[in-house]
């Protein structure tokens, strides 16, 4: 896709009843404004019976990810390797997929501000990637 509009178009046009489970999207680039963006990954996130999201080789206009606003009651996998999540929203995207037990994601350890502590309770599967950490900053995180 080229647009966030695009995409959200295609996922406007199923309806609640949508039987959709997998979703992958691949070298995406997005040029869009953040409320763009936003409604976008609202829209990904209210898919009824989607099980599994993933981003791979995203090209964002977006450094770090939006966290969606609403809550998925069925997503167990989600993938984003390519976008900054900084502690909190890690924080933020577990309370908003319950379901969640399986996770990969980027994520920034330098900001420590307000630091919640994670509860985990039905990840099972926890991939995380960062650069330039510190043995400080990871004993921090654990």
């Amino acid at each position: 896709f080229r647009s966030c509009r695009t995409l959200i178009k295609i996922l406007d046009e199923y309806d609640h009843s949508c039987n959709l489970t997998y979703l992958t999207i691949n070298s995406y680039n997005c040029g869009a404004n953040q409320s763009e963006y936003q409604s976008m990954i609202n829209s990904i996130w209210s898919l009824p019976k989607l099980i599994k999201r993933s981003f791979n080789t995203c090209v964002l206009a977006h450094t770090v990810f939006q966290i969606p606003t609403n809550i998925s009651s069925s997503l167990e996998s989600a993938s984003i390797p390519s976008h900054g999540l900084e502690l909190n929203q890690l924080h933020t995207l577990i309370e908003c997929t319950p379901c969640l037990n399986k996770l990969h994601v980027y994520l920034d350890l330098s900001s420590y501000d307000n630091y919640i502590p994670l509860t985990l309770s039905t990840l099972i599967d926890l991939k995380l990637d960062s650069s330039h950490v510190s043995a400080v900053s990871l004993m921090k995180f654990l």
